[in-house]
């Protein structure tokens, strides 16, 4: 990609244990070739709890922190020095107090992310304290329905409104063997905050000891103070000294971990938006029970990949979890559905697609793969899926279909959806499958080229791993323009 293209992702922290999103987000950035700044108000006190991606991509030497008052600072004066293609803001609060900048940087495309507190202010004091936001930023996105219709309550106007979720990294969250175990093993990855509801669920807890359920409880999340001594409180008042471990802070690592070793995934939450935890634990092949706030049932299948109960229902949570827990089966299907659909739909590798077509960059491929279409959509798809899900993200995927069935053309056609600007379909004329790689050459935009047969089985670092091949010099031939 050209190295001009540069954006500025906004956040009140960085780094921060939570909110994952801006940092998948940055990431999922600089894996399409952009170049990214990250402005923060302020860090975290992570601990040794930093996300490994914070070495692995050196995001701290991309960080400038800003002060309250960001016009005449040097941070401000900074970013419109820097021209960006994109400012990408998260939270409505954040976009507030950067949108006088769009004056400064008329050509620049703003872009305001909503989360769950900043809608749920909106709706406490009014919509108009995201007035400027709304009048001054291009895009303002929603990452799920429901935040979408309150938005646009508040006064959005519906041209300016984007669907545009949080993603997960389905390749790094991925299931593994579950070790065996006498007792069913419930998750919940939560801050010990009011609204995560880790009280309602010590509740669901104590009924499943008072039922003779064998069970064990895990909170992957951190508390502060007062907070975590009152939990600890509850813990032993119900008794529960033995089922219940409080992890506290915990890396990436660590909840893939957690998620891979659990059993069942419990959202007790009394607010939310829509949760990326949920989406990571069905990406782990997780079957969740989850209480119906916000758009949680946006992200679950309910009945299919989970139980969705109304908030504060203890004896539902109690029946869905106890249910889980006698039926291995029913978990594995409920798991295997929920990957599915995250996988359609909120991979986070087709969501920094979907950025930078807010953003109008249209990304300069590295390298082109070009696969001719075969007769079997199932297998066409899986080709596509791997060559989508490859951890070299700077490439154009070309299909050529020779040929190619209406159910070809509907697979291709919903890849193209989901992974905006990643895939071009060529029609091409029935014949050898040399013609249509040939075609499909011909058309290349990447300085490389690589063939893709749809029986090809990709493991995802394999485009990377034949991109430095040639560029070293190493590969010649049928992998090379």
């Amino acid at each position: 990609m050209d190295r001009r293209h540069r954006v500025a992702v906004v956040a009140f922290l960085f780094p921060t244990v939570s909110e994952t999103f801006v940092l998948h987000h940055v990431t999922g950035l600089l894996d399409l070739g952009v170049e990214v700044d990250i402005y923060a108000e302020r860090p975290e006190a992570v601990g040794d709890c930093l996300h490994h991606e914070l070495t692995a991509y050196r995001l701290l030497d991309r960080l400038t922190h800003f002060p309250s008052v960001l016009e005449g600072s040097p941070a401000g004066e900074q970013i419109v020095q820097r021209r960006y293609d994109a400012i990408h803001c998260h939270f409505g609060e954040i976009a507030e107090r950067f949108a006088f900048l769009k004056e400064r940087l008329p050509d620049t495309r703003f872009v305001a992310t909503f989360h769950g507190r900043d809608v749920r202010r909106g709706q406490e004091e009014g919509g108009r304290i995201y007035g400027n936001v709304f009048r001054s930023f291009d895009r303002i996105a929603s990452i799920c329905d429901y935040n979408a219709a309150l938005l646009t309550d508040m006064g959005c106007p519906p041209d300016k409104l984007i669907a545009l979720p949080n993603g997960v990294d389905t390749v790094r969250f991925s299931p593994e063997e579950r070790p065996a175990s006498g007792a069913i093993r419930i998750l919940s990855v939560a801050r010990l905050h009011p609204d995560k509801n880790i009280d309602f669920a010590l509740r669901v807890m104590s009924r499943l000891r008072t039922r003779g359920i064998a069970f064990h409880y895990t909170v992957a999340g951190h508390g502060h103070g007062r907070r975590q001594e009152e939990i600890e409180g509850r813990i032993r008042g119900y008794g529960l000294e033995g089922h219940v471990t409080l992890l506290g802070q915990c890396s990436q690592e660590r909840i893939v971990d957690a998620l891979r070793t659990a059993d069942v995934f419990f959202l007790p939450s009394r607010a939310e938006a829509a949760p990326v935890c949920v989406l990571e634990a069905q990406a782990t092949e997780l079957p969740v029970v989850a209480t119906r706030v916000g758009g949680v049932g946006e992200l679950v299948a309910a009945n299919e990949a989970g139980f969705l109960i109304e908030s504060e229902d203890e004896g539902a949570a109690e029946d869905a979890l106890i249910r889980l827990s006698a039926d291995v089966g029913l978990r594995r299907e409920m798991g295997a559905r929920g990957r599915v659909r995250v996988a359609q739909r909120y991979e986070h590798r087709s969501v920094g697609r979907r950025c930078l077509a807010a953003y109008g960059i249209e990304p300069t491929p590295r390298v082109s793969v070009v696969v001719p279409s075969c007769g079997d959509a199932f297998r066409m798809g899986q080709a596509l899926d791997r060559v989508l899900l490859q951890t070299e993200q700077r490439f154009e995927l070309i299909v050529v279909g020779a040929g190619a069935d209406e159910e070809v053309r509907a697979a291709v056609a919903d890849r193209q959806a989901r992974h905006p600007g990643a895939l071009r379909f060529l029609r091409g004329e029935a014949g050898r499958v040399a013609d249509a790689k040939q075609l499909g050459r011909g058309l290349a935009r990447g300085a490389l080229v690589i063939d893709l047969d749809p029986e090809d089985d990709w493991e995802p670092g394999e485009l990377a791993g034949r991109v430095a091949a040639l560029e070293a010099g190493r590969g010649r031939g049928g992998d090379s323009a």
